[in-house]
């Protein structure tokens, strides 16, 4: 700790994942402090794995805050079949609309374009957030999926706020100058 309030903060990593490894962690604040330096440092494959393995043991609890964590690891570190897992649980025990996009967002990284549509709209019934953004992305998997209707649809819907209606306004005109070429 006190390494790393003097900034020597790759030093003060190597003390406590020594320390985890001869198994002197022992507390769920203990692994906490540790996923935290490496994600500070930019290590987030390490921080998943490392809390993960501790949420297998026991030693952090199995609750939203901490799957909420743990699928911010996942994230950064692009291991989307992690992230999945771990946004699922976050999003069934918090409701949270803001994870279940959250979650959409991985699936339009792996071009699942309808379980991103599923995903946000679940969003959206939990009340996300920022709903015109949600929508914008329901038109653009929408689209991607082939499913121009419902993709319209969407992006009319996100043009109410006022921070996406330029990106919706070009979907839309992408979207039916795609029609009108093809008609």
């Amino acid at each position: 700790g006190i390494l790393f309030e003097v900034k020597r903060d790759q030093e003060s990593l190597a003390v406590l994942a020594l320390s985890e490894r001869q198994g002197f962690l022992k507390k769920e604040s203990d692994y906490r402090n540790l996923a935290n330096v490496y994600m500070l440092l930019e290590i987030p494959y390490k921080a998943g794995k490392l809390f993960s393995e501790a949420m297998d043991k026991g030693i952090v609890e199995k609750n939203g805050k901490n799957y909420q964590f743990l699928s911010d690891a996942w994230v950064v570190a692009r291991e989307w079949d992690e992230a999945e897992k771990s946004l699922i649980k976050t999003a069934q025990l918090t409701g949270s609309g803001d994870t279940w996009k959250r979650l959409g967002q991985v699936y339009l990284e792996q071009e699942r374009w309808s379980d991103a549509v599923n995903a946000l709209q679940k969003a959206i019934d939990a009340g996300v957030s920022r709903k015109g953004e949600t929508n914008l992305l329901i038109g653009v998997a929408s689209f991607s999926d082939g499913k121009v209707a419902q993709a319209e649809k969407a992006l009319i819907a996100a043009q109410a706020d006022p921070q996406v209606r330029a990106q919706a306004q070009q979907w839309l005109s992408h979207i039916r100058s795609e029609s009108a070429a093809e008609e």
